[in-house]
């Protein structure tokens, strides 16, 4: 009986540690899209930083959002 309970334990344990590792692999994928998403908020405020004075440009409702993006850089 102690040999059963062994294995299905084993068993839960290898289970639980399949789904760690798919949760790692989900982690790791939105980890590199935050990456990405922080990389073209930085290319779009030196785009913006760089503009023509000529061609406005226009600022977020609510200046906190700038100001989160800048400290990005």
């Amino acid at each position: 009986m102690d040999e059963r309970r062994v294995e299905a334990l084993e068993g839960e344990v290898g289970q639980l540690r399949a789904d760690v590792g798919s949760m790692n692999e989900r982690i790791s994928a939105i980890e590199g899209r935050f990456e990405n998403l922080k990389d073209m908020m930085k290319k779009m405020i030196e785009m913006q930083s760089k503009a023509s004075p000529a061609i406005p440009t226009v600022e977020p409702k609510g200046k906190k959002i700038l100001e989160m993006m800048r400290k990005l850089i």
